[in-house]
């Protein structure tokens, strides 16, 4: 009998204790989605203003740099000294050519990777349509972009990952 009193009073209070930990479990849970609900508005909302500047300025830059008629100014004003440096060649050393080159861009999609307060690190994908003396070829050009946020998102550096022909 004794045995059976201790064995009633022994599963009474690990029941207890279960039910405690269930609902403290439940309780974290019902708090974590909560925050995390909480966290991702706030990303949205804090986002949006520097994910469409920084989208303009990347998209502007893209078209600037493969567009019909690159222009030097424009493409300087998308960058940085550091950024000009790296996708202008110097001044008085462009090339003459009697080639004709046209360049059709279809369509900028920009994936974004790190982003923080004063910097960004995008990749640009530049579907577009090159044709040269007549000849056209259709390829997507990937490029790496690093920018910097002064009074405007501006492209510090940047590498060209490579292209793919389109289909």
């Amino acid at each position: 009998m004794r045995l059976l009193k201790s064995l009633f009073f022994l599963s009474l209070i690990l029941m207890i204790g279960i039910v405690w930990l269930l609902a403290l479990y439940l309780n974290s849970l019902a708090d974590r989605d909560e925050a995390r609900s909480h966290l991702q508005e706030t990303k949205q909302t804090i986002g949006q203003e520097t994910d469409t500047a920084l989208l303009k300025t990347v998209e502007g830059f893209c078209r600037e740099l493969y567009g019909p008629q690159p222009d030097r100014a424009r493409i300087a004003s998308y960058t940085t000294p550091r950024g000009k440096s790296v996708f202008l060649p110097p001044e008085g050393k462009e090339a003459k050519s009697n080639i004709q080159i046209q360049m059709k861009i279809h369509s900028i999609s920009v994936y974004s990777g790190v982003v923080k307060e004063k910097q960004a690190e995008v990749i640009a994908a530049v579907n577009r349509t090159t044709t040269i003396n007549g000849i056209a070829a259709t390829s997507t050009s990937y490029v790496r972009l690093e920018l910097v946020k002064k009074n405007t998102w501006l492209v510090d550096t940047g590498v060209i990952i490579g292209e793919t022909p389109s289909k």
